[in-house]
């Protein structure tokens, strides 16, 4: 779920699963033992005492800018590019709805590495994006959106533990 200023992303890679929001100015994160030491890289010594507890995060706390990265519209827009050359595919079905595939390569992540990847769009009407997939041996990176031109609408967690208050 994102928006223009908020946003809420759920994270399930390599046995980290963790949740982050955007609300207004502050970050909120919640995730298991494996995403507070290897994805968030909160803590390695000792990761399950932050485990299940939310999190916040100010702007001006060190992390902000990566942590609140592709969780509002402009900056997950941001994480999709789709360099040529292109090519249009056959209109095929996603979630309901007919897409149209547009094919090409985006940057892996080795430098000057090509991954292949496929934007899906909306065949019909108002053209917006429905998916951006990128896959190779070692990579499977999955975008979607839907529910366009729906609110959203996110409440802050209650207790949220700031994290300049934590220690590490």
């Amino acid at each position: 779920e994102i928006g223009k200023t908020e946003g809420r992303q759920i994270i399930d890679v390599d046995g980290a699963h963790a949740m982050v929001m955007v609300i207004g100015i502050e970050v909120y994160i919640e995730g298991n033992t494996p995403a507070i030491a290897n994805y968030f890289q909160l803590t390695k010594t000792d990761p399950q005492r932050f485990a299940g507890r939310w999190i916040s995060i100010s702007q001006n706390d060190p992390g902000y800018a990566t942590l609140s990265a592709a969780v509002t519209l402009k900056s997950d827009f941001s994480h999709v590019s789709l360099n040529g050359p292109l090519k249009e595919g056959t209109v095929v079905v996603i979630d309901g709805q007919k897409a149209l595939p547009i094919s090409g390569y985006t940057a892996g992540p080795s430098a000057g590495e090509n991954v292949p990847a496929t934007l899906y769009a909306t065949a019909t009407g108002k053209v917006l994006p429905i998916e951006f997939r990128a896959s190779n041996s070692q990579l499977l990176e999955v975008i979607s959106w839907s529910d366009w031109g729906h609110a959203v609408s996110l409440v802050a967690p209650t207790g949220a533990a700031p994290i300049s208050g934590l220690g590490g």
